[in-house]
């Protein structure tokens, strides 16, 4: 991962498989898979400030596939703002790349205490496709009027992974895609272990 931060993503290409020697495509591709996570485990190690996380976390998420991020607590999101001020005590963790209106519209409406999305991902502990949150939730009026207006705002389907760590809040990492784009589905388990750590 420390290409990442450096601006040079080119080493940080999951399908790079020609020089990892004899096997399957597939194996090829989950050693690269694995030696990309723990770069990006030891570029997290380095992270000291929620903009260098940002960066961070920006990069790995175009280099899955994914159009998104959004690395929140599941609770009041209205101290957040996009100077990351919020973070420096280490209360409030709240990065986005989601589009503005919709990250406005969603403080100020406190859709954090309804959205389908973050209830599901409090029923389980492993990542999960937005199109299983009803496998998980029982689906009200309330959450399918959150999921069209997230739709409406561009951000169509996702895959989101819990964060239930002991002594804080519940929070999750997130990863979507905008409209008429599917998710990249070979890079699930690869956003599953990025959004655990």
């Amino acid at each position: 991962m420390l290409a990442l931060l450096s601006g040079s993503l080119a080493s940080y290409n999951p399908w790079i498989s020609a020089s990892l020697g004899h096997g399957s495509q597939h194996e090829r591709n989950s050693l690269t898979q694995l030696a990309d996570l723990q770069r990006f485990i030891d570029e997290s190690r380095q992270v000291r400030t929620p903009a260098a996380l940002e960066n961070l976390l920006a990069d790995v998420t175009r280099e899955m596939g994914f159009e998104y991020y959004a690395l929140i607590h599941h609770v009041d999101l209205s101290r957040y703002n996009s100077a990351l001020s919020h973070m420096v005590d280490g209360n409030l963790v709240a990065l986005s790349n989601y589009p503005p209106a919709w990250v406005e519209a969603y403080i100020t409406r406190n859709i954090v205490a309804d959205d389908p999305v973050l209830l599901a991902s409090h029923r389980t502990s492993v990542g999960f496709k937005w199109e299983d949150v009803p496998k998980l939730i029982r689906v009200t009026a309330k959450h399918r009027q959150i999921t069209e207006d997230t739709r409406r705002a561009g951000i169509a389907d996702g895959f989101t992974v819990p964060a239930h760590v002991p002594g804080e809040a519940n929070g999750s990492c997130n990863f979507a895609m905008g409209l008429g784009r599917p998710l990249p589905e070979a890079n699930l388990p690869m956003a599953h272990m990025v959004g655990a750590y």
